[in-house]
């Protein structure tokens, strides 16, 4: 199980505007709200598996959701990947049942804490986990044997230590169908 935070940008008005909050991620959020058929967006949500959703604080919630995710019976993909140098390398293999999935490369910071400099919680520290730092899907896979190469030189200079391969059905924001990670050397 791999889990990535998103932060959004819409809560900026209120006085700090997060570190790490990007209008994609919001932009993402409203996606994945629509896929669910929910009217409008919320913090803390919780995404699980590109199917299921709660509310992020409430524990009984997202228990369940981790249960509910598990059962799902699906394909279970690992790309192999791997740092060499300044790229990533990671294939995919034969997989004859997938016909748009979507391969998407995220660069992250594992933990991170940020000071709050404005706004209700001035002086607070915020900490970070698994924390999307950029992100771009490379294309659309057809489950054909397929290998990639990536340059990572931009995802360290914006201070990534880790990388993460997802396939996601639908698109970017269907369900998952297979992940890798490993850190950044």
């Amino acid at each position: 199980m791999l889990t990535l935070s998103w932060p959004v940008d819409y809560w900026d008005r209120l006085g700090w505007e997060d570190t790490f909050g990007k209008k994609y991620h919001s932009m993402r959020q409203k996606a994945y709200n629509k896929r669910f058929q929910r009217a409008g967006v919320f913090t803390p949500q919780m995404v699980f598996d590109g199917r299921l959703q709660a509310v992020g604080s409430k524990d009984g919630e997202v228990q369940k959701c981790i249960i509910d995710a598990r059962a799902i019976e699906r394909p279970h993909l690992t790309p192999d990947i791997k740092v060499n140098g300044d790229t990533v390398e990671f294939s995919l293999e034969d997989y004859a049942d997938l016909t748009m999935v979507a391969v998407r490369v995220v660069w992250y910071l594992a933990d991170v804490d940020v000071k709050i400099g404005d706004g209700e919680n001035q002086g607070r520290s915020l900490h970070y986990t698994n924390v999307v730092l950029d992100t771009e899907i490379l294309e659309d896979w057809d489950g054909k044997a397929k290998s990639f190469v990536v340059d990572m030189r931009k995802a360290r200079a914006m201070g990534a230590d880790h990388v993460a391969v997802l396939l996601q059905d639908e698109y970017g924001h269907g369900p998952m169908v297979g992940a890798a990670m490993t850190t950044l050397k």
